[in-house]
């Protein structure tokens, strides 16, 4: 029986960062870059270029990445990017990553759209056709069996999923709540289940000036949570890295 000293916990996290458009999800990644991780960035939004200025020589010779996009005749996106998580080339398949590692999935709600297309391709529709609720139940459970086997044990490295937010109103209180943004009705509020932490980053007004921000407890519309009560502030500057080592202390 192992010891607790062992978990994985220790010194691996998954985490998903919360934010509209432009709110600077795809920032934190080169964060983690420069940080010292060696990131590996699922690009479904085809969104990197605003990394540029951002990264550091050092921070960039770390960062790998593969772009997965579909288009009218070709819709492999999904199909494309699990082959690369068997074997990631000059990497490996993802089960043999490290702790200084780091899978950054950039977004989860350009994937889930990109396993709905799949869907329609596999019951020989068009990628502009309309799912039927098959479609979508079986597109739903492919998005859950993936978030399962990132869960897995046997993934040393850490996990990042970006997502934008989906907003929707409470038929019961009438209120609008906030979701990530990702396909079916049920599923923006289970898929937080299967990572030990979600935040959102957002802008905020700070002493005269606007500065990006996390905020990691939840809110009266958007449920959020991490593991170290105590440890991380309801609200701190946007840095992934640091968040990261208050998750994983022994990274």
């Amino acid at each position: 029986m192992p010891n607790y000293s062992e978990h994985p916990t220790l010194t691996q996290s998954r985490v998903m960062v919360i934010g509209d458009s432009g709110s600077g999800k795809t920032h934190q990644i080169g964060l983690m870059a420069n940080a010292g991780y060696n990131v590996h960035v699922a690009d479904f939004d085809n969104g990197l270029h605003n990394l540029r200025p951002l990264l550091t020589k050092e921070g960039a010779s770390r960062l790998q990445y593969e772009t997965f996009t579909d288009t009218l005749k070709d819709i492999s996106a999904y199909n494309r990017f699990l082959k690369v998580l068997q074997n990631w080339p000059g990497k490996g398949a993802l089960e043999t990553w490290g702790p200084s590692d780091l899978l950054a999935i950039d977004t989860g709600t350009f994937m889930a759209d990109a396993i709905l297309r799949r869907e329609l391709a596999n019951s020989g529709k068009k990628m502009t056709d309309r799912p039927t609720q098959n479609d979508w139940g079986n597109a739903v459970r492919e998005f859950e069996l993936l978030l399962t086997l990132l869960s897995s044990p046997e993934i040393k490295a850490s996990i990042l999923m970006n997502m934008h937010i989906r907003r929707m109103e409470d038929e019961a209180t009438g209120m609008t709540r906030e979701f990530p943004s990702v396909i079916g009705k049920v599923l923006p509020s289970k898929v937080g289940r299967y990572f030990n932490a979600v935040i959102l980053v957002e802008t905020a007004r700070v002493a005269g000036a606007d500065k990006r921000i996390f905020r990691t407890t939840s809110t009266s519309r958007l449920a959020l949570k991490h593991p170290m009560p105590g440890v991380v502030q309801d609200t701190m500057d946007a840095d992934l890295p640091t968040f990261f080592k208050l998750l994983a202390p022994g990274k």
